[in-house]
């Protein structure tokens, strides 16, 4: 959005740009139209947010129907998206116009309503006395952009230690293929038993990763299993690897066994992982967020909806000079290619 001189900025102005600190607001889409025939309600556009943490995906237009004006007075109400994905409108006090003869943002009474918590703004809607249509000029536009932290965003993060997507660290056993993308990375193992590929984020030639683990750090990536959810280990993580994806070395994330999702972690002395959560089919793309809540548990959401936590075995500190700091993994269970398509991932922390 953009805003003009005359403008009279509120509370739900700044807190809006807090959110965006904090990596909530509007990825892409989402606008706030008037209809094709100007009426009591409103379209939605879709698009992709993140709101409280969670990713949330509107795949088309939505229509959200509106409260009926003051008889007297104008206000302002808001459109809200929460972190479920629904969309609200939140109706303001009515009061006169100040000054008088401006509507919109170009008045500073009525005042718009604040923000609720766990929701994101979307758009601010001036309801004049009496008029129950509400028209484009009616509308301001409220959404804050946010940049998803993919590839040269992902590698600015956490100071700028990471190399561009292209020249990360990739290997596995004979025949393995690992082919980069702009945003998906496809990882395969070739047709032999035991036989291993994969990806890696570095922190390679720089300083320990300053207690990272203390920090209550996040990642959240799409995949599809493909062909990888019979006989075929999975393995997207953050920390070190050392000898294997189940090895001490301190970690947390997910490894997901013959398709089944489980919640793994190393606290530098013990790797252990909980048992089945729910089962992942190859046929779909699944959004998956992984969080470590320091010196508490790590927690897994599947599409938005948590799949449950682990308590044990969790990494303290920081991520050691020259280790991994994100790795996608897959090891054959049997004599046949095994492919998974990930994602880039989004990483953040306190």
């Amino acid at each position: 959005m953009s805003v003009s001189d005359g403008w009279y900025m509120f509370d739900t102005d700044f807190n809006r740009l807090i959110e965006a600190l904090k990596s909530n607001g509007v990825w892409s889409g989402l606008q706030v139209q008037a209809k094709a025939t100007p009426a009591q309600a409103v379209d939605i556009g879709a698009g992709e947010a993140y709101v409280n943490g969670k990713f949330i995906k509107i795949t088309s237009t939505q229509n959200l129907n509106l409260s009926a004006a003051d008889a007297t007075n104008p206000r302002k109400n808001i459109v809200t998206l929460d972190e479920n994905g629904t969309l609200a409108e939140v109706t303001g006090t009515p009061q006169a116009a100040a000054p008088s003869g401006q509507t919109g943002p170009n008045t500073y009474e009525p005042k718009p309503p604040d923000i609720p918590a766990n929701k994101i703004i979307l758009a601010e809607i001036w309801r004049a006395a009496n008029d129950n249509t509400v028209e484009n000029a009616d509308i301001t536009d409220r959404r804050v952009i946010i940049k998803p932290i993919f590839e040269t965003q992902f590698l600015n993060f956490f100071g700028g230690f990471l190399t561009p997507f292209d020249a990360e660290a990739v290997g596995g056993d004979t025949g393995y293929s690992v082919s980069k993308g702009s945003w998906l990375v496809r990882v395969q193992a070739a047709g032999t038993a035991n036989y291993i590929a994969w990806i890696r984020w570095r922190s390679s030639g720089y300083t320990a990763l300053y207690s990272i683990f203390d920090l209550n750090p996040q990642f959240e990536f799409y995949i599809k299993l493909t062909n990888a959810t019979t006989l075929a280990d999975v393995y997207i993580f953050m920390g070190d690897v050392a000898t294997s994806p189940t090895g001490t070395a301190k970690k947390f994330g997910v490894h997901i066994a013959n398709g089944a999702l489980r919640i793994m972690s190393a606290d530098g002395s013990t790797w252990s992982e909980t048992a089945d959560l729910m089962t992942l089919s190859g046929a779909q793309f699944y959004v998956i967020r992984v969080k470590l809540f320091s010196g508490s548990k790590v927690e897994v959401w599947v599409d938005r909806v948590s799949k449950g936590t682990k308590a044990t075995n969790l990494p303290s500190g920081s991520i050691a000079s020259g280790q991994e700091i994100l790795t996608y993994y897959i090891k054959t269970g049997e004599a046949a290619v095994k492919t998974i398509d990930v994602s880039a991932a989004k990483l953040i922390h306190d």
